[in-house]
């Protein structure tokens, strides 16, 4: 593909994962109305066609391109990445918004748990990737989407593949804490540079998230979802992180609603995300 972003240089670029519906959607229309050249990611080509085509019809002049993989498999993640660099010499901003909860264990073609593969390694591996990109660029923003879904884990290194009892949610904060252990940890590893990391709780939003929940849970999901968040109180914080000059110097935070908020202890055990770091380097064949 042609650099859909060389007509105009000085456009910033973002990328979005898991960017065909919900939350990932809404962020894509909030980037393209700041005037970001927007790139999606996603496993679903007809949906990433029809994400592309509503984002490119209602943005004017802003430029959308669209990558289909499954970021789930570690081949799929270097492929998103492998055509991300051959089109582009910067990325301004990397959302890391892909995500989900599955209500029975399986394992990913490289060995992984899905749940983890899909939250906590592939974001991981993918950003890794994306490095030279983030310095080709004045100054780049990386976004990870967590939850305070987080606030109650500990992640068993031991069992991280589930191999020892599967709980589907249970695995699901674990990796959310992976997700705000990785932004810390990433954001010292920045520390001399112009690119910055920060984690954010999008709220319990009402989209097809719930689907991937236990049976036991969905009835309960169902009842409190007219309390939940809509995708666009979910996306704002995220849109907020990528565009806002008040938070361009902060990094390695954990923001709610566009604040800065408490986040697990845990995950300033730096032991435990040295651990977490090397595991994640070692199964990814992550370089940083």
């Amino acid at each position: 593909m042609e650099n859909a972003a060389a007509a105009n240089p000085s456009r910033k670029v973002c990328l979005i994962t898991g960017a065909t519906s919900g939350i990932g959607l809404e962020i894509a229309r909030g980037m393209a109305r700041e005037g970001f050249h927007v790139i999606l990611a996603g496993r679903d080509r007809e949906k990433l066609a029809n994400a592309t085509a509503e984002i490119a019809a209602g943005a004017g002049a802003v430029t959308v391109e669209a990558h289909a993989f499954d970021l789930s498999k570690m081949a799929g993640v270097r492929g998103l990445a492998r055509a991300v660099l051959e089109n582009h010499d910067r990325l301004d901003v990397l959302v890391n918004n892909v995500g989900a909860v599955f209500p029975a264990r399986e394992l990913t073609v490289d060995g992984f748990e899905k749940t983890w593969a899909l939250n906590h390694f592939g974001p991981f591996l993918l950003t890794s990737l994306l490095m030279p990109l983030f310095v080709g660029a004045h100054s780049a923003r990386i976004i990870n989407l967590a939850s305070d879904a987080h606030l109650g884990a500990k992640i068993d290194f031991s069992n991280i593949d589930g191999q020892r009892g599967y709980r589907s949610f249970s695995t699901y904060q674990r990796t959310k804490l992976a997700n705000v252990m990785f932004t810390i940890s990433l954001a010292e590893w920045l520390n001399a540079t112009r690119v910055t990391a920060n984690a954010m709780h999008p709220g319990l939003v009402a989209s097809n998230f719930q689907l991937g929940l236990s049976p036991w849970i969905r009835p309960f999901a169902a009842l409190i979802r007219p309390m939940m968040r809509s995708t666009a109180e979910g996306a704002d914080t995220a849109i907020y992180l990528a565009t806002s000059p008040e938070v361009a110097s902060l990094s390695g935070k954990y923001f709610d609603r566009r604040e800065i908020t408490r986040h697990n202890p845990v995950a300033d055990d730096t032991q435990a995300r040295d651990r977490l770091w090397r595991i994640s380097v070692e199964r990814t064949g992550a370089r940083y």
